[in-house]
């Protein structure tokens, strides 16, 4: 059965003081609440995914559940030596119809599994694709294609990959300082290309934004002012990216700097801010940023969404 719905209800975290909806929007929103009584016995939902026959995935701090319109299943039990560490804060499926499970947990390498498509128990990785490069290398970065589809992953060393076919994953990029913890992403454009940010140094604020195609072939090149995340390409060459700021950096940066989370690199090289007006009911100076406040952009619908704590835009 496939299914398609928008679980507002259960996001109660973020949305429960979110901003009114404008009436005059072209898009209709049906709000279902899902809860005890389709069979979700934990409300601490972290994320939630749809797999390639419909059914919505939902990740909380206790395992995993599965939606088909109707009620919820739990997951059969992930591996055992990981059940001390059960938090599920990624689902993704990617073009073969595995649905893939990132897991949470301080130095834990094994808390990542896939449920391979035909299965109904996810395996570790390692495990699942013996033959790829997850052996001794945990996924740090999972990157979806414009139709929402997993094609390249980012391992700790730095290396960025393919999946050219079931369990077998070619390397196309790879730089010393993207390794281990380093945050910023990459996204893959329309054209299948991959938008890469690397920073310059280790310290320095600025970066290269490196083009590459899905063989590895560097396309071109471009030097960022202040190095963030590339999150779409328009076709005369802008891209789009964006920031994220926590509350204790906006409460030391200038009035108006923690305003602007999304900029525009343009074809001539200069950086332009992308203001967002935004209500400022807050007592507390900070709560009236955008801090805390992540972005990304919608290409089935060509919008930017901007979620966070008593915000959605």
């Amino acid at each position: 059965m496939r299914t398609s719905l928008i679980l507002l209800g259960i996001l109660y975290t973020w949305l429960s003081h979110a901003q009114p909806i404008n009436t005059n929007s072209p898009y209709r929103v049906t709000v279902r609440h899902i809860g005890a009584e389709q069979g979700l016995p934990n409300r601490t939902v972290l994320h939630v995914g749809q797999d390639g026959d419909g059914f919505i995935w939902i990740g909380t701090v206790d395992d995993v559940y599965r939606f088909d319109g109707r009620q919820i299943v739990p997951l059969p039990a992930l591996d055992s030596s990981a059940r001390d560490v059960r938090t599920i804060n990624l689902l993704i499926s990617d073009q073969f119809g595995n649905l893939w499970l990132n897991g949470g947990g301080l130095g834990n390498e094994y808390n990542q599994y896939v449920l391979l498509k035909g299965q109904k128990k996810p395996t570790p990785i390692q495990k699942a694709f013996k033959d790829g490069p997850f052996t001794n290398n945990r996924v740090n970065i999972f990157v979806t294609s414009p139709n929402n589809v997993l094609r390249y992953i980012r391992t700790k060393d730095g290396t960025i990959w393919r999946q050219v076919k079931q369990g077998k994953f070619k390397p196309v990029f790879r730089h010393s300082l993207l390794r281990n913890d380093y945050k910023n992403g990459f996204c893959e454009t329309a054209r299948k290309t991959l938008l890469v940010a690397v920073p310059s140094s280790g310290t320095d604020q600025s970066g290269t934004l490196t083009e590459v195609d899905s063989n590895g072939h560097i396309l071109r090149q471009r030097f960022m002012p202040k190095l963030m995340n590339p999150i779409y390409q328009e076709l005369d060459g802008t891209i789009y990216c964006n920031t994220y700021i926590d509350y204790a950096r906006a409460a030391m940066l200038p009035k108006g700097e923690a305003d602007v989370v999304l900029y525009r690199l343009m074809p001539s090289g200069s950086l332009e801010k992308v203001f967002i007006p935004f209500l400022r009911d807050h007592k507390d100076p900070v709560l009236n940023t955008l801090a805390n406040v992540n972005s990304s952009y919608d290409a089935l619908h060509g919008l930017f969404w901007l979620c966070g704590p008593n915000k959605l835009m």
